[in-house]
């Protein structure tokens, strides 16, 4: 499958639990390094460059606006609120629901897995 094959579109609740999870427990945060992930969630940009901000990256930006009020706001939508509310102190269920997640993004794509996603399913 393409991995742009979901660029554009509605976010799903599973692309999100991902990237809470990459963000939570993982300790990923926003930056322009995010292209490995991007392909996975179909979400891949090849316009975005060091000066515009990938879907990744804005995902990620979004949460931790949430999270930190000292940064800029950027409105995370419902979505996202909803999915902190429920995860944001059960770091242990996010963890499952993720890897229950990333199975069901990983069924769409082709492509290469990045390591750290290989060795967070296995």
């Amino acid at each position: 499958m393409s991995v742009t094959r979901r660029l554009g579109r509605r976010w799903n609740d599973d692309e999100l639990i991902v990237i809470l999870d990459l963000y939570l427990n993982h300790g990923l945060r926003d930056g322009h390094q995010h292209n490995s992930i991007a392909k996975c969630l179909g979400r891949y940009s090849p316009r975005t460059s060091s000066y515009k901000d990938g879907p990744v990256n804005q995902k990620l930006a979004e949460i931790i606006s949430e999270r930190n009020t000292s940064r800029a706001s950027r409105h995370a939508g419902t979505r996202i609120i909803e999915l902190l509310d429920k995860y944001g102190h059960k770091r242990i269920a996010l963890r499952a629901d993720a890897a229950k997640a990333w199975r069901r993004v990983l069924k769409d794509h082709s492509g290469t897995i990045p390591p750290a996603v290989q060795d967070f399913l296995n």
